[in-house]
């Protein structure tokens, strides 16, 4: 089972499930566990974690299969460092704002990626919604943050409250403020004021999932 789409076919007979059962656990498509299956599509964020509770498995399993370790650590290749992964709290779309008291699992990250960060046990993971990113960022990819790096460097990803939203965005500063831009040019760039008091900056995006498929 060296393929996610074969330890999800494996995983569901197992438990003598049809493709439309576990699409009905899940509330997605019978076509959606079929693609999984035939390796047309991934699952990935908030499906991988739904995914992994049907059938009565890790996540980490389902992404790695028998390299994945208890110990947090993928020991084959690349191995990688699992980050608090908060399944409830959305960017890009989303509302509300972090907290330590928030619900988590874990995801898993490139040990190397995570190793040339600073304050790592203060580095979290959570999902972006929405299109205002694409096509680089896609609905449901899973972005790595680090709350600490809260300094904007010019044209680098952020994660940023404005209002009541969390949202994904470049950040660029200017002499009207800090510019929030999109990767999809259907959104226009907003700019809001130094020291407009419905602003933050969570932390800057160092890692996002779709980098596990490149």
């Amino acid at each position: 089972m060296d393929k996610l789409s074969n330890r999800i076919k494996t995983k569901r007979k197992i438990l003598g499930l049809k493709q439309k059962d576990v699409a009905k656990l899940m509330d997605v498509t019978s076509q959606a566990i079929s693609s999984w299956e035939r390796e047309v599509t991934n699952p990935s964020g908030e499906l991988l974690l739904k995914l992994a509770n049907v059938l009565k498995v890790n996540e980490g399993w389902l992404l790695y299969g028998d390299t994945f370790k208890n110990d947090k650590i993928k020991d084959c290749g690349e191995k990688v460092t699992f980050l608090r992964y908060y399944q409830s709290v959305n960017a890009s779309a989303g509302h509300g704002c972090l907290n330590e008291n928030e619900t988590y699992s874990e995801y898993p990250v490139p040990k190397s990626v995570v190793d040339k960060q600073f304050d790592k046990d203060k580095l979290f993971c959570i999902e972006c919604r929405g299109d205002s990113m694409e096509p680089v960022l896609k609905s449901g990819s899973i972005l790595a943050v680090n709350p600490c790096q809260t300094r904007i460097d010019d044209g680098g990803l952020y994660v940023v409250k404005l209002g009541s939203e969390l949202r994904v965005k470049i950040l660029s500063l200017s002499n009207e403020g800090i510019t929030l831009k999109s990767f999809n040019k259907q959104y226009l760039d907003e700019t809001v004021k130094q020291g407009d008091v419905r602003f933050s900056v969570e932390g800057k995006v160092f890692w996002f999932s779709s980098s596990l498929n490149d």
